[in-house]
């Protein structure tokens, strides 16, 4: 995307990408790693990304949740010789089929791998994750979906504006996550438009 290819100076960004899925091709062919990528980076004028400044991108595409690929892409990007990753953004996480018990996963940071696989490299690496909470809202309370459950990472949300410049009506967005954990931690960390 042309908002990604430079930096807020104008300077060349690099990317580094990999695919881990098999699909063939580092390619984001549903749009949304662009959207999360132009959310961080974008240099565009009218919508500039929240690190504009960023010099490197890495692209591990996978598809999320629970799966080798996904661990693998997240080890990738961490230990990757060129430049590993400082920041990991996670914008993806298990989705629950519905909002009785049997869909919910029990998100109590030791229920999944990718969680812990988060929590370790957070530790281990000194890296920053940044989770989503999910969107899985409309269930209520512990509807988060993993990794949001981990210990170690700063779990994000969504806000409804209201459509106003107001802060004061401001409300968590009806299909974004909420908490707590299963074991009762309060996540998400942060919400935000």
């Amino acid at each position: 995307h042309p908002a990604l290819a430079t930096d807020a100076e104008g300077v060349s960004r690099t990317f580094i990408s990999q695919d881990f899925t098999s699909s063939g091709t580092t390619d984001d062919t549903n749009g949304h790693g662009t959207h999360v990528a132009g959310i961080i980076a974008s240099s565009d004028s009218t919508y500039e990304g929240v690190a504009p400044g960023v010099d490197n991108l890495i692209n591990a595409k996978h598809l999320g949740g629970v799966t080798s690929d996904t661990l693998a892409a997240l080890d990738w990007a961490i230990t990757n010789p060129s430049d590993g990753a400082e920041i990991l953004s996670n914008s993806w996480g298990m989705a629950t089929d519905s909002c009785d018990d049997i869909g919910f996963t029990y998100s109590d940071g030791e229920t999944t791998y990718s969680t812990k696989y988060i929590d370790a490299a957070v530790d281990y690496y000194d890296t920053i994750s940044v989770n989503a909470a999910g969107n899985d809202g409309l269930c209520g309370f512990y509807s988060l979906t993993a990794p949001a459950d981990s210990y170690n990472a700063i779990v994000v949300g969504a806000v409804d504006d209201q459509g106003t410049v107001a802060r004061n009506d401001d409300l968590i967005a009806d299909y974004s996550s909420i908490g707590p954990t299963w074991d009762e931690r309060k996540k998400p960390d942060l919400v935000a438009i």
